[in-house]
């Protein structure tokens, strides 16, 4: 009458919509954490401000949502920025592409261009791009367009692979 449901062995989960077990019904994973950040280019690292480089992530089987605020004191030679450090592989598939809005401070930000960040298949990074209205495509952002002290903020989910 109070308290948790345990399961007494792994493996088990909680069947949704469904009057037999099946297991793409059956919820049986929900995680709740934090995750380190860091922007590079996979070669150099930007220098990142400490108490704005950890985020938070919550998994629902294998449903992702990311959520950050990443500060940058420094830059380096940064060629195609990326937020590298996600808690989980994407799913390894062509339909698991996912874009996530960002929000960004004293940021090199050309007029009209907008900030993405692009989730590939099977990696563990976010891609920044800038959205250029005019050309309707994204471009990868450089440490150029960034700042000494810029930051950004974001949200995205994706599907993990496992």
């Amino acid at each position: 009458t109070s308290g948790d449901i345990i399961f007494g062995t792994a493996e088990k989960g909680i069947n949704l919509g469904v009057t037999s077990n099946t297991d793409s019904n059956t919820l049986d994973d929900y995680e709740e954490g934090t995750w380190t950040a860091s922007i590079t280019d996979g070669t150099d690292a930007a220098t990142m401000q400490g108490s704005y480089q950890t985020g938070n992530y919550v998994k629902i089987g294998r449903l992702v949502t990311v959520t950050g605020r990443l500060g940058v004191t420094a830059v380096t030679n940064v060629d195609d920025v990326q937020i590298q450090g996600l808690p989980f592989t994407v799913e390894d598939t062509t339909g698991a592409w996912s874009i996530c809005p960002m929000r960004g401070w004293n940021l090199d930000i050309t007029a009209g261009q907008n900030w993405v960040g692009q989730i590939a298949p099977n990696e563990t990074n976010i891609l920044i791009c800038a959205w250029d209205d005019a050309a309707g495509a994204p471009n990868p952002v450089t440490g150029a367009e960034l700042s000494s002290d810029g930051s950004l903020i974001f949200g995205a989910s994706y599907v993990a692979a496992s």
